[in-house]
């Protein structure tokens, strides 16, 4: 009796010790899911939205290198993988995908060197290849717009989340839709001072003085005066 007694603790204390052992590696798997979660949470990514104009686009794709770059050296320093992660940049470029398109060549290497950094492409509108005249420049904004704002509540709960949207100044209503997300929103203007100072002071200035537009013969007359 005394035996079969000895025997029975042995097992509940077997089954405590399992218990035990049990609980211990649903905290550890409950505290790895938290560290996951706050780390995803401290992970800089950034949403870059430029005009779908070759200037804008090359000065954007510019700033995603430098970005690209800093996150790069972050990662290459002698850090554990904790601090590694929360101080990686991950970078996505929304884009029109006509103009993605071109890009092809950035696709297949450069940028797609480093793992944290994306392209995002939507439609501006315009089917395939037509051509792009300045008179739907309007609408392709516009339309590259409303499609940004459809994107950004799916951008908000991604993993990483979008934590900053660098867009140029053009896109307001985008980032107001942004900031309602809790998303901090930067504008990039990528005008020259040339095209700024040519648009706010020189033209009106022109026009007040009469000389814009041309009167009749007076190119004939510039270009014989330069000549």
């Amino acid at each position: 009796q005394c035996g079969a007694t000895g025997q029975a603790i042995d097992r509940a204390r077997a089954r405590a010790r399992e218990r035990e052992r049990e609980r211990q590696r649903e905290e550890m798997v409950g505290q790895r899911e938290a560290d996951n979660r706050s780390i995803t949470k401290k992970i800089p990514h950034v949403l870059l939205l430029p005009v779908p104009l070759q200037g804008p686009i090359s000065c954007f794709l510019k700033l995603a290198e430098l970005l690209s770059l800093s996150s790069s050296s972050h990662a290459g320093k002698p850090t554990s993988t904790t601090t590694a992660a929360a101080t990686s940049i991950h970078v996505t470029f929304i884009n029109a995908l006509f103009a993605h398109r071109r890009l092809s060549h950035l696709t297949s290497g450069g940028f797609r060197r480093n793992p944290n950094f994306q392209f995002s492409a939507v439609s501006d509108g315009i089917a395939g290849d037509e051509p792009r005249p300045p008179s739907k420049f309007a609408s392709m904004v516009a339309t590259v717009e409303d499609e940004v704002i459809r994107l950004l509540p799916e951008f908000a709960v991604k993993s990483p989340p979008v934590t900053c949207l660098i867009a140029d100044g053009i896109f307001m209503a985008a980032g107001e839709e942004a900031m309602k997300l809790g998303i901090p929103v930067l504008y990039l203007s990528t005008l020259s001072p040339c095209c700024i100072w040519v648009n706010s002071s020189l033209v009106p200035t022109l026009v007040d003085n009469g000389d814009v537009p041309f009167k009749q013969g007076i190119i004939g007359s510039l270009i014989f005066e330069f000549e």
